[in-house]
């Protein structure tokens, strides 16, 4: 129960129980009644009634038994949301006018309501309060608005007719504009930030407290709004890519989630979604721009409009995607909001309107405001701005009137601020990337003329690629020339896995190889890709190379060519390919090459040119592929050690006598060489090679393998060093296999 104490014209609550003791404890933030005549007054239950003294003067009160007008003690939501509020009873309900405990001024905002009959159930959308917007479009279910009705400087009228402003002397005040000139309380600067405004259910007459405080004088019940500051949950958006479609044919978040798949790269064509951008202090902002019913949800998909204005109204929100790398000289591409339309972009929000998400056609060329670059990757930026040392201000009119919704105060920052950021708080970003890639479907086992592999056996997978979204319509379908009707075999509905893998299983055993086989591949329905089709024993592994006509023996001197060792190397698969052949001998690698060899041919192999360099010993050699080996024996043999030939030893003779040279004749004619007789052979010293005067070595037999001394030397046969250095001359002669001819 509430009581009201009328003395000489002044009403002051006391919220006093009608059994409560005679000391009287006031209301919560209420007047103790320090501003009734005579000073504190004590309440007293006597009689039946209720009786208040200040020591010198009694008066009896009159009682008024309240009705539980407000089933909560607070109604609570973030500050530029919307408030639902409960009313059990009609009257007039004054909004704010008090002052917060520990304040030394008054709430800067000063409202009556009008609820009709009994009560209701109202919401309101905080962030046009104080502003310009009409009633309708601040409250809901028929709550009428003093100051967004009639506009505060008009006299009570209409559903206000009851409602009476007086002074604490009980002089009667006009207007709730001349009650705010009283009360000191001015235009809100900016929209209602994060506090508690007082709500007070009267019958009737506000009265004006010596304190600067307005009080019902017939009070009924209270209660409290309570805004809280927003918290913008910025985590990293994410980004979807969705099968063909327009933006707009999807008109919920469930929808779209169910066709959606997480991935970054979307092939030109498909949807791309962008989103997870919080709504923190924006749900008033998106009800207003949607122009959506206050206390009815906010549509579940709007249109560009709805960010067309969300960036023009310099609430301090924008989005922005631009094109990161447009090559030197271009400008970026950017996202055209003028020009875009409803089914190339368009806003889904989530159920609870928490978080917004974008959906574009990438077929849309309106979309984006230029060409942009093949594989063109674009940057998503979504923005809440602050200036440090800013703050956001209304563009409030010369003449006292309230501002306009959105109509903010010039600041250095072209995006506005942020209404519900302090002086001290940073701009807050988050962004993603996406690509728009060219669209390609392709098989996974091909050929190197680009045949399909498979294999005629039932159960076969045809696997393949596809970056367009999974539930796009792919069918494929394989033809034989096998006869007419040619053999037809169907594949509809491909499944497009996250990855964009598709492996559809088929039976194929009714294909045969005598005929040609060809797969046709359909997109949305429309012939994609034709191209032929290569029926493999094993399509997993369709080059296989096998080892052939190896010898079972192989014998060789050490560090000499393999000279006898080939092989045969057959591609029995369908496709020609490459692999390594290797050689072994026990464990040691003699030889790694690379073969190419066509599909259904065959390559002959040899190692002329490797050698035997490993220990002398039988070894088992080893031809591998990566499919097939061969093996035999390999025997290396030792390098034969020359055995040198020696000359008998001669038995010695008397050397000749040597004739006196013959007297000269001067010549008669031009002179000539003197003849000189060569000294006769002599025999060689036992172990010696003999030789001829001219230092010509006499054979031995012993080839080209006798040592050093035994070696060509400079192409001029078996020639001693001191010979070739004293310049001897070797005429009509040649070394051949050891000997001079």
């Amino acid at each position: 129960m509430w009581v009201a104490l009328v003395a000489c014209c002044t009403v002051v609550v006391f919220g006093v129980a009608a059994a409560a003791p005679a000391s009287a404890a006031p209301a919560p933030s209420e007047s103790t009644g320090a501003n009734a005549t005579g000073g504190n007054w004590t309440a007293v239950v006597e009689g039946g009634g209720v009786t208040a003294t200040n020591g010198t003067t009694t008066v009896r009160l009159r009682t008024l038994q309240a009705n539980d007008c407000f089933p909560n003690d607070a109604y609570e939501d973030e500050a530029g949301g919307h408030v639902e509020v409960t009313v059990n009873c009609g009257g007039y309900l004054l909004v704010g006018g008090d002052r917060q405990e520990g304040e030394t001024s008054v709430t800067n905002f000063v409202d009556v309501l009008s609820i009709p009959g009994g009560g209701t159930t109202f919401t309101i959308n905080t962030r046009l309060l104080g502003t310009d917007a009409s009633s309708g479009a601040v409250f809901s279910s028929g709550v009428t608005s003093y100051d967004h009705e009639l506009g505060a400087a008009n006299p009570p009228t209409g559903p206000f007719d009851g409602l009476r402003f007086e002074a604490a002397n009980g002089t009667e005040i006009d207007t709730l504009a001349d009650l705010r000139a009283e009360m000191d309380v001015s235009r809100p600067p900016r929209p209602l930030q994060p506090k508690r405004y007082r709500l007070l259910m009267t019958n009737g007459t506000v009265v004006l407290g010596d304190d600067g405080i307005a009080y019902a004088a017939d009070p009924v019940d209270r209660s409290n709004l309570r805004f809280v500051q927003p918290e913008i949950d910025f985590e990293e958006p994410s980004t979807y890519i969705a099968p063909r479609d327009g933006a707009a044919a999807t008109d919920e978040l469930g929808q779209l989630r169910a066709v959606w798949t997480e991935r970054d790269r979307v092939a030109k064509g498909d949807r791309i979604i962008v989103g997870g951008f919080s709504t923190d202090g924006l749900h008033g902002t998106i009800g207003s721009l949607t122009e959506t019913d206050v206390g009815t949800i906010a549509p579940a998909r709007t249109g560009p409009e709805f960010l067309q204005e969300l960036n023009g109204i310099e609430e301090g929100v924008s989005l922005t995607i631009e094109e990161t790398d447009p090559g030197p000289n271009t400008e970026p591409a950017t996202l055209s909001l003028d020009d875009a339309t409803e089914d190339g972009l368009s806003v889904v929000f989530s159920g609870d309107r928490d978080e917004f998400y974008l959906v574009i056609d990438t077929r849309k060329g309106s979309t984006f405001d230029r060409e942009f670059s093949p594989n063109a990757t674009f940057e998503v930026t979504y923005t809440v701005e602050s200036t440090a040392g800013e703050r956001y201000e209304f563009d409030l009119p010369d003449d006292g009137s309230a501002p306009g919704p959105f109509a903010a105060a010039p600041t250095p920052n072209e995006a506005g601020q942020y209404p519900y950021f302090g002086v001290d708080e940073e701009r807050r970003t988050v962004s993603t990337e996406f690509t728009l890639v060219e669209p390609r479907i392709r098989y996974t086992r091909l050929s190197r003329d680009g045949e399909v592999i498979v294999s005629n056996e039932a159960g076969e997978r045809i696997p393949g690629y596809t970056n367009y979204a999974p539930g796009t319509d792919i069918g494929i379908q394989l033809i034989s020339e096998d006869g007419e009707p040619p053999t037809t075999i169907e594949i509809e509905d491909v499944v497009i896995e996250s990855d964009g893998v598709f492996r559809p299983s088929v039976d194929l055993s009714p294909l045969s190889r005598e005929y040609p086989v060809e797969i046709e591949t359909f997109l949305r329905e429309r012939l994609h890709d034709r191209r032929p089709v290569v029926l493999a024993r094993n399509p997993e592994n369709p080059v296989r190379f096998e080892v052939d006509d190896a010898p079972a023996n192989v014998t060789v001197t050490q560090g000499r060519p393999l000279s006898a060792l080939t092989a045969t190397i057959e591609n029995t698969g369908v496709d020609d390919g490459a692999q390594f052949v290797t050689l072994r001998a026990g464990e040691r690698l003699l030889g790694n090459r690379s073969v190419f060899v066509p599909a259904e041919e065959n390559r002959t192999i040899d190692y002329e040119s490797t050698l035997a360099n490993v220990p002398v010993g039988e070894y088992e050699y080893v031809l591998a592929t990566d499919d097939d080996e061969a093996s035999g024996s390999l025997v290396v043999q030792a390098t034969p050690t020359p055995t040198p030939t020696t000359t008998a030893t001669p038995t010695p003779t008397t050397p000749p006598t040597t004739t006196a040279p013959p007297t000269t004749t001067a010549p008669t004619s031009a002179p000539t060489s003197p003849t000189t007789t060569a000294p006769p052979t002599t025999r060689a010293p036992a172990g010696t090679a003999t030789g001829t005067a001219t230092g010509t070595p006499a054979p031995t037999g012993a080839g080209d393998d006798a040592g050093f001394l035994g070696q060509p030397f400079l192409g001029l046969g078996f020639v001693a060093v001191r010979e070739v250095l004293a310049g001897a001359v070797i005429v009509g002669a040649a070394y051949v296999g050891g000997y001079w001819k």
